[in-house]
């Protein structure tokens, strides 16, 4: 790039510029976030009374691999775990990237029957 622009080829430098940025930018998104090779996924929720905002990062292999952001409307009181619980629940009917091992969540989900069936059945937890 730096030798393009001495020779005044600006397009041809700001080419060899833009392919860096995209290179940086792919290295970025494939950043390791565990020392071991291990998949779990990780979930974040912040909430009201009225609404939940959950955002899952699915990690495989050390990497971060995808990311799912949803709203919840809490249309009942539930209580944290209560919560958790629904939201496993429904991240694990229909899983694209399979079931981890682990599932990192805020707090432990109190629906544990319908959580572990749900899980379960997709080959999460035993």
């Amino acid at each position: 790039m730096i030798d393009a622009a001495d020779h005044l080829e600006f397009e041809r430098a700001a080419r060899l510029r833009d392919r860096l940025v995209s290179v940086r930018k792919a290295v970025e998104k494939q950043q390791m976030v565990a020392e071991r090779s291990e998949d779990f996924d990780v979930v974040g929720i912040a909430d009201d009374e009225l609404e939940a905002s959950v955002q899952v990062f699915f990690v495989r292999k050390g990497r971060v691999v995808g990311r799912r952001g949803f709203i919840v409307d809490k249309v009942e009181d539930v209580t944290p775990g209560e919560l958790v619980g629904r939201i496993i629940e429904g991240l694990y009917d229909d899983p694209t990237l399979g079931c981890p091992a682990r599932c990192w969540c805020p707090t432990s989900p109190t629906t544990r029957s319908s959580t572990r069936t749900g899980w379960a059945s997709c080959g999460g937890a035993g």
